[in-house]
């Protein structure tokens, strides 16, 4: 007999489908989006009204560090490219693509997650 899944293991097992899955990266950004909110209110149990909770804009220390291990010296090849490395960095972190996009921009690390980025270093080294 099988044991029953919790609702948190169902959600990540879930976001990493959605990183593997071959869906379009509009369905697939949308998706992950869904399911990484609705995991972190999972894991907040709805303790605190909406209105007194930290704002997503606020990066730890260790989150700033595992995205910064995770897009080290990397360029995205493609927009689907930058998709799914945006993605499994929003799956890992908790985050949602846009919050992930948002940051390594300001960590300079744009190329790892946006495909302009990374066409506009291509220029430039082609220069």
């Amino acid at each position: 007999m099988t044991q029953p899944i919790g609702r948190n293991d169902a959600l990540r097992d879930a976001l990493r489908f959605i990183a593997s899955s071959g869906m379009p990266a509009h369905y697939k950004t949308l998706l992950t989006d869904v399911v990484t909110e609705s995991l972190r209110e999972a894991e907040r149990g709805h303790e605190l009204p909406a209105a007194s909770r930290e704002p997503e804009s606020v990066w730890s220390a260790d989150e700033v560090q595992i995205l910064t291990t995770n897009l080290q010296g990397r360029r995205a090849l493609s927009w689907q490219h930058a998709d799914e490395i945006t993605n499994g960095c929003a799956a890992q972190l908790h985050r949602s693509m846009d919050d992930v996009r948002k940051k390594a921009v300001e960590l300079g690390m744009g190329a790892g997650v946006d495909y302009r980025f990374a066409r506009a270093l291509a220029a430039a080294a082609a220069v």
